[in-house]
């Protein structure tokens, strides 16, 4: 398997697999959403002479833990530390302190900083490869600004880019004026799990960091409506969160604050 982009985790990853006992049972990869942490897991399973992996990030609990201590079965054990709870995470700490013979733990984030110190201090940690703007071009033609991963590419080439920023510039263009019920209908514009329908969020994120930046610098919102915009982002990527109404509180305290403003 060779994997465009990665060419020095790739490296990596053959360099220890020379001796397959010295690979660490617990590791956590860290990189963006879409750049390859899923194709590098499978990629240490092949090295590794592992044909199972599974994410357990939606099943974790006592039972299953134990259930993979008694396993005979070799497995590389997938979970996605920006999604599973603290509670969880203290939960797994056992399997990072005493990794089971017969398995792997690989912990993929986009910041290391979402796990856990207990758990993070416990790991080895590797940090993913970044992509150019011509090994993106492989996966599709957005800006590299705006997406910087091959699976970003690949999630957002089919989405109305300029209606979305049309969105986003609205947003902050006409916050004072428009009522609250047309203000809060824009949460239903934005597809939040698979079952819905609209809009990338992830992609709507994207570019309203980037359209609340400019409208700062050109002197139409304060710079109290970046550092909320900031901080409304990050807390999107929070497990478990309910990210329609993040979003429809968010325009409220912008709304607020923005009227606030001399």
């Amino acid at each position: 398997m060779n994997i465009i982009g990665l060419d020095k985790i790739q490296d990596w990853i053959a360099a220890y697999t020379f001796n397959v006992e010295s690979f660490p049972h617990a590791l956590i990869l860290e990189g963006p959403y879409g750049g390859g942490r899923h194709l590098i897991s499978n990629l240490i399973a092949e090295k590794l002479n592992i044909e199972e992996v599974e994410d357990i990030t939606d099943n974790i609990s006592r039972e299953l833990i134990d259930d993979i201590y008694l396993s005979p079965t070799q497995k590389v054990l997938i979970i996605d530390g920006s999604k599973i709870s603290k509670a969880n995470q203290q939960k797994i700490l056992k399997l990072i302190e005493e990794p089971p013979v017969n398995s792997y733990i690989i912990i993929i984030c986009e910041n290391k900083w979402q796990v856990l110190e207990t758990v993070r201090n416990r790991c080895f940690i590797k940090k993913l490869d970044t992509y150019t703007q011509a090994e993106l071009s492989n996966f599709g033609s957005l800006p590299h600004i705006i997406a910087n991963t091959p699976g970003k590419q690949l999630e957002w080439s089919s989405e109305n880019l300029l209606e979305i920023e049309n969105i986003c510039n609205n947003i902050l263009a006409y916050i004072n004026t428009v009522n609250y019920p047309n203000l809060l209908s824009i949460s239903s514009r934005f597809k939040y799990t698979d079952k819905d329908e609209g809009y990338s969020f992830s992609l709507f994120l994207e570019l309203l960091k980037r359209s609340t930046l400019k409208a700062y610098q050109e002197g139409l919102v304060p710079f109290s409506i970046v550092l909320i915009t900031q901080e409304f982002v990050r807390d999107c990527y929070l497990p478990s969160v309910n990210k329609k109404n993040l979003l429809e509180a968010y325009l409220t305290d912008i709304r607020y604050d923005t009227n606030r403003r001399p």
